[in-house]
């Protein structure tokens, strides 16, 4: 669900999953040398099982972060073509 947008700015989602609700922000801020993207995850558990699949769930989720901003970046800075994988 998207619960914010402004284009160019911010997008802030909420996705729901078993056991958890994830709110997602993402900002762009204009730099000297481009644009600085921030991410903030910010996790809240509904059910015991939510607790600790969020608790174990830390590396991935940074992990697939970085994975994400690494395409981006490959986007944005490459040729504009993009495979979407």
């Amino acid at each position: 669900t998207v619960l914010e947008l402004e284009p160019g700015t911010r997008f802030a989602m909420k996705v729901t999953g078993a056991g958890y609700e994830l709110i997602e922000t993402t900002t762009l801020e204009a730099t000297a040398g481009g644009t600085r993207a921030t991410t903030v995850d910010a996790y809240r558990h509904t059910s015991l099982g939510g607790r600790l699949l969020i608790a174990v769930s830390g590396p991935f989720i940074r992990r697939d972060l970085r994975e994400r901003y690494k395409r981006l970046t490959a986007l944005v800075e490459g040729d504009g073509s993009f495979s979407g994988e």
